[in-house]
Formats: structure tokens, C-alpha cells, sequence
């Protein structure tokens, strides 16, 4: 008689818990979607600013590319090598890659085409300057080593890849590349590897460091 009587208060017992376990149940699972939601990322967008001052009658056109984009973002073209490109509204601390298109007017490459691809990490309020130095590599058309002011540490990590990959692609091209050279400049040239996915030879370290 004493089951029988207890019997529906346990099954009130067992009813009420069972909402109780639900409920704190879904309670977990709101705090635990909370917290995905809270560490999404969302990236921040800014205004990317590239001036260059330095003449340079070779420089015939200047373009900016996102990561693994086709199309270019925005180009302009220069006035004797001088320009300011000028993007609003881009997602910020990702990598662009200008890359810098020209013709050679120099004794024994005129008329030759070439192109540089400088990598640049756009961060909020600054305005980076393309720099140009001599680089009299037999194997580099333009003669130029490109590199950017401006920025911080990553920045001058991206440089100096650069500085290294163009280095090794000049010493490659100058033992591989053939040309003759006629009366109107060069009659035969092979034409130069681009890089078409530039951002794949960025060194794994350097990307953790700028995803940091």
C-alpha cells in the first residue's frame, strides 16, 4: 500500500527532474554557442594608402591584389613612376600584393617586359611609401629591388622574404634565360615566371606571426 501510494509522487519526481536536466541542458548549450559567437572573427576594414616618389620612366602600371584574388583590387597608373594608390573600406592586417608592371629601357634589355610582386600588410593608420633600390643582378630585367616603408616588425619580415625570393629568382633566370640582342633590342626572350600565387610561398612562420 505504501508503493502504491508513493507511486505518482515518483513519477512527479522523475517528470520534474527530467525539465530540470533539459533545462540546464539547453542552458549549457546556449552558454557553449555564446562563447563560438564571441570568438568569431570579423575583420576590420580601413583605408590602404601606397605612394612612391621616386622617378622611374620603366614603371608603366601599378595593381593591388588580395590573397588568392584573380581580379585586381584597384590599379593607377604612374607619371614617370610616381603614383598614390588609395583603397577605402579594405579588411585590414591581411597581406596585398602590389604587383608593379614595366618595360626595360636599359642597353641590352630595352624593350624587354617585366613585372615585380611586392607583398604589403595593411594596417589602420599608415601610409606606406614604395621603395625603389638599385639591384644590377644580370638576371633581373628592371633592375630594381622594390621593398615598403612603413609598417611594423611584419612588415620588414615580408621585405626581407621578398628581397630573398627576388634575389633567388634572378640568379635562376640569369642561368636558365636566353635572348639575342639585335639592332632594335632583344628579338627572343623567354618570358618570365610570374608569381600566380605568391601568398603560397610565404613562410608558415611569418603568416602565424601576422595571424597572431
Amino acid at each position: 500500500m505504501k508503493i502504491s501510494r508513493m507511486y505518482p509522487f515518483l513519477v512527479l519526481l522523475c517528470f520534474l527532474l527530467s525539465i530540470t536536466a533539459c533545462q540546464h541542458r539547453k542552458q549549457q548549450d546556449d552558454q557553449e554557442k555564446d562563447k563560438k559567437q564571441e570568438y568569431v572573427y570579423t575583420p576590420k576594414k580601413g583605408s590602404l594608402v601606397i605612394t612612391s616618389e621616386t622617378a622611374n620612366p620603366e614603371v608603366e602600371n601599378i595593381s593591388l591584389y588580395g590573397d588568392d584574388e584573380k581580379d585586381s583590387i584597384t590599379s593607377v597608373a604612374p607619371k614617370n613612376g610616381k603614383f598614390t594608390l588609395e583603397v577605402k573600406a579594405i579588411k585590414l592586417h591581411e597581406i596585398y600584393f602590389i604587383k608593379v608592371a614595366g618595360k626595360s629601357t636599359k642597353p641590352g634589355t630595352s624593350g624587354l617586359a617585366w613585372e615585380e610582386i611586392v607583398p604589403v600588410l595593411a594596417i589602420p593608420s599608415v601610409e606606406f611609401k614604395l621603395v625603389q633600390k638599385p639591384f644590377n643582378h644580370v638576371g633581373s630585367i628592371s633592375k630594381v629591388n622594390f621593398s615598403i616603408q612603413g609598417g611594423g616588425e611584419e612588415q620588414q619580415l615580408l621585405n626581407s622574404w621578398h628581397s630573398a625570393l627576388a634575389t633567388q629568382e634572378a640568379e635562376e633566370e640569369g642561368q636558365t634565360e636566353e635572348y639575342a640582342i639585335g639592332g632594335t633590342g632583344a628579338s627572343r626572350w623567354q618570358e618570365r615566371k610570374s608569381l600566380l600565387k605568391p601568398q603560397l610561398l610565404l613562410p608558415k612562420i611569418l603568416l602565424a606571426s601576422i595571424s597572431l
